[in-house]
């Protein structure tokens, strides 16, 4: 009915894992390797992560 229409869902993404494998991957080909621009904002890369991390914990799969 139009109560379910209104639920809402709270996902909680372990963040900190998926920065942490992505700079222990990237820092060996690229000294420089960042995935925020100041320390604290995403970069384009940093946003991919963050992407990623999310439709994992989504269960997201692609399409075969």
């Amino acid at each position: 009915g139009a109560r379910d229409q209104n639920l809402i869902v709270t996902l909680v993404v372990q963040m900190n894992q998926a920065f942490t494998e992505a700079i222990e991957t990237g820092r060996p080909a690229d000294p420089d390797f960042k995935l925020t621009t100041d320390g604290v904002h995403p970069n384009p890369v940093g946003h991919s992560v963050m992407a990623l991390a999310i439709l994992k914990a989504l269960r997201f799969q692609e399409p075969e």
